[in-house]
């Protein structure tokens, strides 16, 4: 039946009748058509309003460091909109101001968007090179100094990384070059001086040292900077260190740990008023507010005053904060009150993270219980720990500090794990696996270390000597071996290790003929190399100065296989 033209057989009122209802059918189907077509991007424009709003809140928190209030409304933000720009930008700014390892991904997004601003690529760098994710610093000035190659900022920022990243030389010729353009830059002379008193030069360094105190003395916004970094050189002369204390001790920006730091120098040049010292950092500080107490206390620890701690921070007060229950416990630990550690972290008030509870009662639970207590603890620090640096550096520098070196080596590998902390956490690994006599250990972590630094010669030669040590891989060691000591002759090193390639591929005379030019005081060389001279002199059958090479070697300064070389000589 065709309701849109006449039907003989129905009555032209009622076919007219039901043309209308069809036509309002129609025309309300497109209309819910048409609304539902718009209303997703109406939907998913109101979700970015939105989103935007909470970022704008966010970011005023975050420059008023209400951070509570900041924390839910970036959350919030990026529940609502999370490929918002202005979302991500307020997510990435948060969690930068917070020290937050969480920031990373959202400069990531932010700035893999078109509309991402120079302004934003800079403040990325700079949280790159504080957190240490230099890729992402390296990433973004290479876009940055593409498009201004010479302006100050990039130069500075470049001249950091390089710094940061172990290039003293790339970093000295950024620094010149900005001082060239910009003679009063206050982070060029600081970067200048700073690595000026690095080199190894006595000339170089002392030049460093007189232009970091001449920055220190002046007005600039690095001027506090410069005599933090002279505060860790040990090398200053009785009046750079009256000058630095003096300085510590009056710079408007200086905080209580700069003033403290005033007061050891002053006790390094009178030791006999250390008295009179503690005595006046407890009168001063005392009544500060609790960061600038904590600071007192942890001053008081370096002086060797456990007993003043615990007087100057209760037990009731130092519940309130961290820093002052972490300085607190110190002093318990100093004092070897485990039991009454153990007591305060059971009782489920400490205020600290898990993974600082885990880590105290690992140390209690070896003072008191042993170690298969303590192991447990270790593991739920390293978990807890996982892959954030700040904690896994803390848990290092703890376990080497009370011996735990086991435990100090898991940090350390779990360090390794992460691309930026790749290089820093196998060299750091080095003297533990060797302190344990692992040689296969060690040339693994040299073979690992060579591939991440493919430049330096170090890590190539000593993954060959200890290939030959273990007679594995000798050809490719030989070869190794022989091109690093034809690029640098004067190398001891160097000749013990091809000559020790010679004496494992059987041919002891030409390991000897290695010697023939060598004038050398041996009994001042490495134990090692001492070792190798010796085992070639009893190859070439000479037993009488191969005997008197091997004499005063210290057989525990040699690795297993190196003692085995001079073994028949030491019976």
């Amino acid at each position: 039946m065709n309701f849109f033209r006449a039907d003989p057989y129905v009555f032209p009122a009622i076919a007219e009748e039901r043309r209308r209802r069809w036509r309002w059918f129609f025309v309300g189907l497109t209309i819910v058509i048409v609304a539902g077509v718009a209303l997703r991007p109406a939907y998913r424009w109101g979700k970015g309003w939105r989103g935007r709003s909470f970022a704008a809140e966010a970011e005023r928190a975050t420059a008023a460091a209400q951070w509570p209030d900041a924390a839910e409304t970036v959350q919030a933000a990026v529940q609502m909109a999370p490929t918002e720009p202005a979302v991500l930008r307020a997510a990435a700014h948060f969690y930068t101001q917070v020290g937050s390892p969480q920031a990373y991904r959202y400069w990531k997004a932010l700035l893999a968007l078109p509309s991402a601003t120079a302004d934003e690529r800079r403040e990325a760098t700079g949280y790159g090179l504080t957190m240490q994710r230099y890729d992402l610093s390296a990433e973004q000035l290479g876009i940055l100094r593409q498009a201004e190659p010479v302006r100050a900022e990039h130069l500075d920022l470049a001249a950091q990384l390089a710094w940061k990243m172990n290039d003293p030389i790339t970093a000295l010729a950024l620094s010149d070059q900005l001082l060239a353009l910009h003679p009063a830059h206050p982070g060029a002379r600081l970067r200048h001086g700073q690595i000026l008193a690095a080199s190894t030069g006595d000339e170089p360094k002392a030049q460093g040292l007189r232009e970091l105190l001449a920055l220190g003395k002046s007005e600039a916004p690095t001027a506090l900077a410069a005599l933090e970094t002279l505060a860790n050189e040990p090398a200053l002369t009785t009046e750079q260190v009256r000058a630095l204390a003096a300085e510590l001790a009056t710079h408007p920006g200086g905080k209580t740990e700069h003033r403290l730091a005033a007061m050891s120098f002053e006790k390094r040049l009178a030791p006999e008023r250390r008295t009179e010292l503690v005595e006046r950092a407890v009168a001063d500080f005392h009544s500060s507010e609790p960061k600038a107490l904590a600071a007192l206390g942890r001053w008081l620890m370096q002086q060797g005053e456990a007993a003043r701690v615990l007087a100057l921070i209760s037990p009731p007060l130092s519940l309130t904060r961290q820093d002052l229950f972490l300085v607190r416990v110190d002093a318990l630990a100093t004092q070897k009150q485990w039991v009454e550690i153990q007591q305060i972290l059971s009782n489920g008030e400490a205020p600290i993270q898990p993974f600082y509870r885990e880590v105290f009662l690992a140390r209690v639970a070896t003072e008191l219980a042993g170690d298969r207590p303590a192991k447990a603890h270790w593991s739920a620090a390293l978990a807890a720990a996982s892959r954030n640096p700040t904690l896994l550096l803390y848990l290092v520098q703890y376990a080497e500090k009370i011996g735990a070196l086991p435990i100090a080596e898991q940090a350390w590998r779990q360090l390794a794990q992460q691309p930026d902390w790749a290089l820093r956490a196998n060299a750091a690994l080095v003297p533990l696996v060797e302190a344990q006599g692992k040689t296969r250990g060690l040339r693994d972590l040299m073979r690992q270390l060579r591939r991440l630094a493919p430049n330096d010669p170090a890590p190539r030669h000593d993954e060959a000597y200890l290939d030959l040590l273990l007679g594995e891989n000798i050809p490719a060691a030989q070869e190794t071996a022989a091109q690093l000591l034809r690029e640098h002759p004067e190398r001891l090193a160097y000749h013990s290790t091809v000559a020790l390639g010679y004496l494992r591929a059987g041919d002891p005379a030409a390991a000897l003929r290695q010697y023939d030019r060598l004038s050398f005081a041996w009994e001042k060389a490495p134990p090692g190399a001492q070792a190798i001279r010796a085992a070639v002199l009893l190859a070439n059958e000479e037993p009488a100065p191969a005997q008197a090479a091997a004499a005063s070697i210290v057989l525990s300064a040699l690795k297993p296989e190196e003692r085995e070389l001079i073994a028949p000589l030491r019976r």
